[in-house]
């Protein structure tokens, strides 16, 4: 697999202003985009390989998205590959923590977790607001982005401080509608504008954060769900069939039937912030 051409990488700022609804195609396929979404990880494993001489970092959730990405990871990369997975959660009980440990099981990662501990949360609370106090008007007790600093801060120590990229599986709840906003809206107008809001988002609230501080630890990351072929297609699939009051993320978890146990398929959402509420 190293021998094969690495595409080029689409970078989150190439896609970022395209319209999240685009020319509505309600003839699209759902192997089309399977097939799509496994080029993209494709295209993105095999750049992750390159960058880190032969291994595979990536976040884990345990959810839809994270995992979805993870068994086509595997799927590409075959079982020889070092796959190394991570992991945040507020206690041995949280929901993250038991997925991503059942998931990490099933597709042979090398898998660390991080439970914070009191102290742990509030020193790295200071240290954010010392580096990062001129980036940020959010309140960071109610955001991700602490939670995202310690995972990076994690990461960055397990790997001996040296420069990795890392898969992350922001945009795709953007982009098939995978909050309440979007499953909520009794009418089209209405889930309309909840993806346009959602979508418009993206960049402020989580990606740029997410960058500044990945980058900071010497992280660079990498967005599947965020190249351009895959937004270009997604964004034609009418909202209605993106998401409906019972299913959100529709096609991915139709796609993933075929890849994932049930049960993940079927969880619940759960904020990435909960592991650093206190």
């Amino acid at each position: 697999m190293n021998n094969e051409k690495i595409n080029f990488v689409n970078n989150w700022r190439e896609v970022i202003n395209m319209p999240i609804i685009d020319r509505e195609n309600h003839r699209w396929s759902l192997r089309k985009l399977e097939a799509i979404l496994f080029h993209s990880v494709k295209t993105c494993a095999r750049q992750c390989l390159k960058d880190n001489n032969g291994e595979i970092h990536t976040t884990l959730s345990g959810g839809l998205d994270s995992s979805f990405c993870l068994a086509l990871i595997r799927k590409i990369t075959g079982p020889d590959c070092s796959i190394y997975t991570y992991t945040i959660g507020g206690s041995e009980r949280n929901p993250d923590i038991i997925f991503a440990r059942k998931v990490s099981k099933v597709f042979n990662s090398i898998h660390y977790e991080l439970i914070p501990k009191i102290q742990e949360i509030r020193k790295a609370r200071r240290v954010f607001r010392d580096l990062f106090k001129n980036n940020y008007k959010t309140d960071i007790y109610r955001s991700g982005d602490l939670g995202v600093f310690l995972i990076c801060q994690f990461i960055t120590g397990l790997n001996n401080y040296r420069p990795i990229s890392l898969i992350s599986h922001d945009g795709i709840d953007e982009l098939l509608g995978g909050y309440w906003d979007h499953r909520g809206a009794k009418e089209k107008t209405d889930k309309i504008k909840a993806f346009e809001d959602y979508w418009s988002h993206l960049k402020g609230n989580h990606l740029r954060p997410l960058e500044n501080t990945a980058s900071h630890f010497g992280i660079s990351v990498i967005f599947p769900y965020l190249q351009k072929r895959v937004v270009e297609y997604i964004t034609r699939i009418p909202v209605e069939e993106r998401t409906s009051h019972d299913r959100s993320k529709i096609p991915l978890r139709d796609i993933a039937k075929e890849y994932l146990p049930s049960e993940v398929i079927k969880r619940k959402k759960l904020g990435f912030n909960t592991a650093t509420l206190i």
